[in-house]
């Protein structure tokens, strides 16, 4: 893991930032990488977007619901 991550628990881990990085390493030929997240939502927080990129350059924006 990157920058802006709190320590791991049991089921998983906080982000503590508005701008966190996640390191994947990436052996042999693989063109998809599959990530399972679930963002905190409030009443007045529906979704949460993510901005995503692969060696810097843009891979797309998603929103998590």
């Amino acid at each position: 893991m990157g920058p802006g991550w709190s320590l791991p628990e049991d089921w998983g881990v906080w982000s503590e930032s508005d701008r966190v990085v996640l390191y994947i390493p990436v052996y042999g030929n693989a063109s998809t990488i599959r990530i399972e997240a679930r963002p905190f939502l409030a009443s007045t927080l529906t979704g949460q977007r993510v901005q995503a990129s692969v060696n810097g350059k843009d891979a797309g924006t998603f929103l998590l619901t």
